[in-house]
């Protein structure tokens, strides 16, 4: 397919828009720019906890169980070298411990990092004209 490409994925989804963008490399075509929204890189711990229950309140009526067997197989995947630009959006609480999210030895490419305020779930939930308007320079 012919370029240029980006690629837009939040939480998990940022780990198969690398993996997409790998893909598209790999056919020859322009490095994808490849937004990463929230999104840490994959490690076995990382799987182990999303495998925990997850907190709903109990009005939801479902009974508590973990993520999805194939998101917990998108966490354990052992990320490789990307060599296309990635923009990454990071949350404040995120960044405390690390602003690249572990992703910077692997962002050969190149890796901008943003910040997004808030934690994982508030900009989605709460403020996405912001959100939008963040991500708009980048697209």
């Amino acid at each position: 397919p012919e370029g240029p490409h980006q690629l837009l994925g939040g939480c998990v989804g940022g780990v198969l828009a690398l993996m997409m963008g790998r893909l598209l490399l790999e056919t020859g075509g322009p490095p994808p720019h490849v937004v990463l929204l929230d999104t840490l890189r994959p490690t076995a711990a990382l799987a182990d906890a999303v495998a925990a229950p997850r907190r709903r309140p109990r009005s939801v009526g479902r009974p508590q169980e973990g993520r999805s067997p194939r998101v917990r197989q998108l966490m354990r995947c052992t990320p490789r070298p990307f060599a296309g630009p990635i923009t990454l959006f990071a949350n404040e609480v995120w960044r405390r411990d690390d602003p690249a999210l572990g992703w910077a030895p692997f962002a050969v490419g190149g890796l901008d990092v943003r910040p997004l305020p808030g934690d994982h779930g508030t900009l989605l939930r709460h403020d996405p004209e912001t959100l939008a308007a963040m991500l708009d320079p980048v697209l």
